[in-house]
């Protein structure tokens, strides 16, 4: 059953948070600015606008005292609540937008921006320290000017001796590296019991707000020197992405740098279920809206972390890898003394 919605309805449905889209080279402000045009666009449009109207007497004057007398009453439009008087339902000003985590413009991805009421409930979605999943097109043997995913080369450096095996062991550890820093800024011993608890729940969140955490790290694709990384994380920015994946070439004894940085997913909100730019419109914005209001309601603290999918490469093993024991490097050693739950 179609329902059509009045500029009130419109405008109580506008509270919460909205997910979108963002292409490449184009700024937050800009995209902003392009939802509140055409919430004022199409909300000022909806329909004919209503103006109230009064009663107002109808006065004559008296055929021999010619006093005023009022002889009844008429309907007459109330033109002080006339739109063009009092303005529109809808201004630009009256609006309110502001995104959850800055984005650099020259990445693209998933947008959280919270909207009119939804802007005051940002910081306690910030403190659930979310994980995010970016996806990172990095070069090999490459570096620019402070790291910039578009900054001037710098520096080459030669990446034929880079395998897929060798980053992936300098990912194994580094996940440890990670995990331990987690116990540590969540503030508990990792031999103790609360340490136990913390990591059956799923991944530790760190109780510093904003502490960069990575929790997995894996390749979509390996074609020197062009790699496709998945990196799943909290409390990172573009600056932080750009100069770890410089450091995961340092570890291999060569450099990298970004060529493209596509955030796929914030916590539990998805970029496929996002409003992509063509398709910004009032009822798409108020049903994103709603949808993401049952998705945080519905979505737990506890993390659902996604390796990427991909299919290793036919490598010929090193003397080195035959080597290597088949041990977990992630595995945290526990407290022996704990009492089941």
């Amino acid at each position: 059953m179609r329902v059509s919605l009045g500029p009130s309805e419109v405008g109580k449905l506008l509270n919460g948070v909205v997910t979108v889209c963002k292409q490449r080279d184009v700024s937050v402000s800009s995209l902003r600015s392009a939802l509140i045009a055409k919430i004022c666009e199409e909300g000022n449009s909806l329909g004919d606008l209503f103006v109230p109207t009064v009663e107002i007497p109808v006065v004559e004057p008296h055929t021999k005292s010619q006093a005023l007398v009022v002889v009844g009453m008429k309907k007459q439009l109330d033109y002080s609540l006339h739109p063009l008087v009092s303005g529109f339902p809808f201004r630009e000003e009256d609006i309110r937008f502001e995104e959850m985590h800055y984005q650099d413009p020259m990445t693209s991805g998933l947008c959280v921006i919270g909207v009119n009421d939804g802007c005051d409930d940002l910081p306690e979605l910030r403190k659930k320290n979310w994980i995010n999943c970016f996806d990172i097109d990095a070069q090999l043997g490459r570096q620019t000017l402070n790291n910039d995913i578009r900054g001037k080369v710098v520096a080459t450096q030669p990446y034929e001796h880079v395998t897929r095996y060798r980053l992936e062991k300098v990912f194994t550890r580094l996940k440890s590296q990670f995990k331990r820093a987690s116990f540590e800024l969540m503030h508990c011993d990792l031999q103790s019991e609360e340490a136990f608890e913390a990591a059956r729940k799923g991944a530790v969140r760190p109780s510093v707000q904003d502490a960069p955490i990575v929790y997995d790290i894996a390749i979509k694709y390996f074609k020197p020197p062009h790699i496709g990384l998945q990196i799943q994380c909290t409390g990172v920015n573009v600056k932080f992405l750009t100069s770890f994946v410089q450091e995961l070439g340092f570890m291999v004894d060569s450099t990298a740098s970004v060529r493209r940085l596509h955030c796929s997913r914030v916590g539990p909100f998805l970029a496929e279920n996002a409003i992509v730019p063509r398709d910004i419109s009032l009822s798409s914005i108020i049903k994103n809206v709603v949808n993401n209001r049952r998705i945080i309601a519905g979505y737990k603290t506890g993390p659902s972390l996604s390796s990427a999918e991909y299919t290793p490469s036919e490598e010929e093993h090193t003397e080195e890898e035959e080597s290597v024991k088949d041990v977990d490097c992630v595995k945290m050693s526990w407290a022996r003394g704990y009492t089941s739950v």
